[in-house]
């Protein structure tokens, strides 16, 4: 009966996360669209931006990724560990990035975000979650690295440079978690939006020096022997249900 009531109640955790993750990607997307349809009349709720077509575009598809982490919770017992961290990524990468783009019209996508967050890494087992940061330590770290790339090309100019930056870095970012089976795309792919960023921004350091590292780390880390997960990570758990 204990392990029943335990189960339901982390279903319920579960469907809540998808539904405050959904929600706040919604409003997310509209802020985005706000931005860039009438961003410069309202400067005071959109933060001035000086580019709030590219941000606002940039907005929408941040919100979109986490619209679709949302709806891989409706299934929750049909998530492994390191979907459940993707998940946990997916939300707060946009909940925290996405301050620098649209200003105060994303302080209630956020709050949702990083809500439906919390409820997805409180239903990973702490030693799932060990296990996943460690197997994967290095793709994170080149994850990471994109994600820096993607904050520097925020505030970026022109478009042209922002745009660059912002798909360079979110390439970097996806690209060690894909299939081992696409290796050859995948390289292709990370030099060909890394480095224009790199090229463009040559003048500063930080930004290229980032942009290179991503790339040739994560060209290491998509070569290496990236093992398929063990079962700890492939069995599909309820929520909260293993602790």
């Amino acid at each position: 009966m204990t392990s029943d009531l335990t189960t339901s109640r982390a279903h319920d955790s579960g469907h809540l996360a998808a539904r405050l993750g959904l929600v706040g990607a919604i409003l997310g997307m509209v802020a985005g669209l706000v931005q860039m349809t009438v961003g410069t009349r309202i400067p005071e709720w959109t933060g001035a931006k000086d580019d709030p077509v590219a941000l606002g575009a940039l907005t929408v598809v941040l919100s979109a990724i986490a619209a679709v982490a949302a709806s891989r919770l409706r299934t929750p017992e049909q998530l492994t560990a390191q979907r459940r961290v993707a998940v946990v990524v997916a939300f707060i990468i946009p909940a925290v990035l996405c301050f620098t783009t649209v200003g105060r019209l994303w302080y209630i996508p956020a709050a949702l975000l990083l809500a439906a967050c919390a409820l997805t890494a409180a239903a990973v087992d702490t030693r799932d979650l060990f296990t996943v940061v460690r197997r994967n330590r290095t793709r994170w770290l080149v994850s990471t690295l994109g994600a820096f790339v993607v904050l520097m090309a925020v505030s970026a100019a022109p478009a042209l440079t922002l745009v660059l930056g912002v798909v360079g870095g979110l390439a970097v970012t996806v690209a060690p978690w894909l299939p081992r089976r696409t290796k050859p795309v995948v390289v292709v792919t990370m030099l060909m939006a890394a480095l224009p960023f790199a090229v463009i921004t040559w003048w500063s350091i930080a930004s290229p020096l980032v942009a290179v590292l991503a790339v040739i780390i994560g060209i290491t880390a998509i070569r290496g022997n990236t093992h398929a997960d063990q079962a700890i990570l492939t069995t599909p758990r309820t929520l909260t249900g293993t602790r």
